[in-house]
């Protein structure tokens, strides 16, 4: 009976050790997104639609390493009106190194990364205006948990600046953790997402060749979102 009880307490004691040395997140939400657009000064109206993104964190107790997030959002909109069938479908990807400036009950967060956003917008008539940028991006996060309960609460925000155009990311989330043991945790959370971009100049093209005329288009995609997210 003493061997087992020591046997069980050094398993917790690694178990624990390895959750301080390294840890894994992954999540995977249903967006549901509205989409604000202003395309040459005029503003226009799209269905809303039901999206998704993803997102994956590693971090590790390694120091002056810093820890990496990826996230990836697929966003598609159409315009169904009488004489307008506008598209617009892109995808954005974040690439982010971070470090972790507190890590307790509240959290904080800061780094810098990179933006790609890759897709295009299609008009009735055969024109387009194309999305594809990659962005340097500074990011940011502020978390709280709730001890013995479960709950937590988190914030990001990522911005985005380049040639002519703008990304502004931001969501906010509260989860709570319904499985919770020494080898993984799993919890449900809903929050919101804005995701804004805001193109200066943007060539038209038709049939894949410049049209001649410049452009802004703002757009911002903006909703709740629901989902599950796993911690090894």
């Amino acid at each position: 009976m003493k061997k087992i009880a020591i046997a069980t307490a050094l398993l917790i004691a690694s178990t624990a050790q390895a959750d301080t040395l390294y840890g894994l997140y992954a999540d995977a939400n249903y967006w549901h997104t509205s989409a604000d657009i202003t395309d040459n000064g005029s503003k226009q109206s799209f269905d809303d639609e039901g999206n998704y993104m993803l997102s994956a964190s590693l971090e590790h107790g390694v120091p002056l390493i810093p820890n990496v997030r990826v996230r990836h959002a697929d966003i598609s909109h159409s315009q169904n009106t009488a004489i307008a069938r506008d598209e617009v479908a892109f995808t954005s990807t974040d690439a982010i190194a971070y470090y972790e400036i507190l890590d307790n009950v509240v959290s904080v967060d800061l780094g810098l990364g990179a933006k790609r956003i890759s897709g295009d917008v299609k008009y009735t008539g055969g024109a387009t205006l194309d999305l594809n940028k990659t962005l340097p991006m500074a990011y940011a996060s502020v978390g709280a948990k709730l001890p013995f309960t479960g709950l937590s609460a988190k914030a990001e925000l990522g911005v985005g600046v380049g040639s002519n155009v703008k990304a502004t990311d931001a969501q906010a989330e509260i989860k709570y953790d319904f499985v919770k043991t020494a080898a993984i945790d799993l919890g449900i959370k809903g929050g919101y997402r804005v995701l804004s971009l805001d193109y200066d100049e943007m060539d038209v093209k038709y049939l894949g060749n410049v049209f001649g005329s410049q452009v802004p288009y703002k757009a911002d995609f903006k909703g709740p979102y629901v989902g599950v997210e796993v911690h090894f």
